[in-house]
């Protein structure tokens, strides 16, 4: 397990165990990537070792909204394309397309803030839509890994591959 995996790994039952202890953080942490100061975050953030000028405060802070939002109790295992092709066959009335509508404008983006931007309503949806939590571990390591632009394209393949796999497997 390499050290960005790592981590991820402890930082999902951190901010866990934190809502679960105090819903005053918790409340802080539901507006964790919101633009204007949140100095409990910053705080709850920074003292798991996430400095706030680090390229990787931003992804932290969204999943510790997206973690503290869905009241998540512990890190799933459902990955970011398997949840929207389980979404996806919900809706579905005979019709194939190639990739969802969703996956395809997130592969699309082209650096971190966009796919912030991009993915905090698919969360959302998908916290909505299933009882099993999101691998959220798993999709902090890819957006760190897509925030390299020598990585991106990893990134990509390995959603589109995953998403791929599932619908053939149906």
């Amino acid at each position: 397990m390499d050290r960005i995996t790592h981590r991820a790994r402890r930082f999902v039952p951190y901010i866990c165990g934190i809502c679960a202890q105090s819903p005053e953080a918790a409340a802080a942490l539901r507006r964790a990537d919101q633009p204007q100061i949140n100095i409990a975050a910053i705080r709850i953030i920074t003292d798991f070792g996430i400095p706030t000028y680090s390229r990787d405060y931003h992804i932290y802070s969204f999943i510790a909204a997206a973690l503290a939002r869905g009241r998540v109790r512990e890190n799933g295992s459902l990955t970011i394309p398997h949840a929207l092709w389980l979404c996806e066959q919900d809706s579905r009335i005979g019709e194939l397309e190639a990739i969802d509508p969703r996956l395809a404008r997130l592969i699309c983006c082209t650096g971190t803030d966009q796919d912030i931007r991009t993915l905090r309503p698919i969360v959302r949806l998908l916290q909505c839509r299933h009882s099993e939590p999101l691998d959220y571990a798993d999709l902090t390591c890819d957006l760190h890994r897509a925030s390299y632009p020598r990585l991106r394209d990893s990134v990509r393949q390995k959603w589109i591959g995953e998403y791929l796999r599932w619908s053939h497997a149906a």
